[in-house]
């Protein structure tokens, strides 16, 4: 692990993929950016301002949702969404990925205390990338796997009783 002013650096990282997503945002920027230019050949100023404004706004959500993902340290599982946090392999119970008949997946991560995280990427959307977010899962499971601890004990055979108690 390097440490570079008090930041972990990533062993890995899981991001979103920028083709598909930044191609989405900008054509619906451009979208925006069309009707401003309609709007133009009008005598309205009062609605171009607003297609312009939201236009704007695209290019800081293109880079966003670009960091989306996880970083994978051995330590914890840092996972940057629209905000960041950092979650310990130790507390983690589970590596969980879920397809549903919708074609929507997603993967979270299980914690002891029963409360799940639900991460910003890998994921997919209408049976999109779907190979790809069979690797970036199975690829976060091996992780945590291998670096969730000796302290670690699954909770399903302990029953009721708080992991660590006789």
């Amino acid at each position: 692990m390097v440490r570079r002013r008090d930041a972990v650096v990533a062993a890995f990282k899981v991001r979103a993929p920028g083709s598909r997503t930044t191609l989405l945002l900008l054509v619906t920027g451009g979208g925006w950016a069309a009707l401003t230019a309609l709007n133009l050949t009008g005598n309205r100023p009062w609605p171009t301002l607003g297609f312009v404004a939201i236009g704007c706004l695209y290019l800081p959500l293109v880079w966003t949702v670009r960091t989306f993902g996880i970083d994978l340290t051995p330590e914890s599982a840092i996972v940057r969404g629209f905000r960041r946090r950092r979650v310990p392999w130790r507390r983690v119970q589970a590596v969980v990925g879920r397809i549903s008949p919708n074609g929507t997946s997603a993967v979270w991560l299980t914690l002891e205390n029963g409360q799940s995280v639900t991460l910003p990427y890998p994921a997919t959307l209408f049976r999109t990338e779907s190979a790809q977010f069979e690797n970036d899962f199975h690829r976060i499971d091996r992780w945590w796997l291998a670096h969730r601890g000796e302290s670690w004990r699954d909770l399903r055979l302990v029953g009721d009783r708080p992991a660590g108690r006789p």
